[in-house]
């Protein structure tokens, strides 16, 4: 039901999930290479 009645909101609260797991990936990379280094 809500699928229909609100795809847009269902696909950015997606979009938003992934995007912060793509940032906390980048930023645990980085804090890897600086402590390794």
């Amino acid at each position: 039901m809500f699928f229909e009645e609100r795809p847009i909101r269902f696909y950015l609260q997606i979009n938003l999930k992934f995007v912060l797991i793509r940032i906390s990936k980048e930023r645990f990379a980085v804090i890897n290479k600086n402590f390794f280094i």
